[in-house]
């Protein structure tokens, strides 16, 4: 054999050993439900995005969309760790973990108000329903301050 053949051979069994450590992440968690206003009317903007955190990192945003399922009307898909015992990616959940749940609206960040899940084993289906609560003192200011800024761009901050 020549110095090029094993050098090969060598390098696919480099290969096969690094594949063999490889690590995937689980199949996701599947949050869903139906989100709505304090009124508890069903939300049905395609503006508002429903943003999942774990540990306080962004994991899973879905925008409202009121044609998923009666009473559905957006779906959070929750990247689940394979439980080694560093994580794969710092926003990839585990069973326990505690969801928390958020609205952006008009790129303003707005509580959710409703039980959040503990995340439940791979692949599974858990409802939460949410209600998008009041801005938070000075978001309004803020979001208006956002929409000014989009009609006027040349506008001084």
């Amino acid at each position: 054999m020549n110095l090029s053949s094993r050098l090969l051979g060598l390098l696919v069994l480099g290969g096969w050993c690094a594949a063999a450590f490889a690590r995937l992440p689980e199949p996701n968690v599947i949050v869903y439900g139906r989100a709505t206003d304090m009124d508890g009317t069903t939300l049905t903007d395609h503006h508002v995005v429903v943003v999942g955190r774990i540990h306080t990192r962004e994991c899973a945003r879905a925008v409202i969309n009121a044609a998923l399922a009666t009473n559905v009307n957006y779906a959070l898909r929750i990247p689940l760790d394979d439980g080694w015992a560093s994580r794969y990616a710092d926003y990839a959940a585990r069973p326990g973990d505690a969801l928390e749940i958020a609205f952006l609206c008009n790129e303003v960040e707005c509580p959710a108000e409703g039980a959040a899940p503990v995340i439940g084993a791979r692949a599974t289906l858990q409802r939460a329903d949410i209600a998008l609560l009041p801005e938070p003192a000075g978001a309004l200011a803020a979001a208006v301050l956002v929409m000014l800024r989009r009609r006027h761009p040349g506008a001084a901050a």
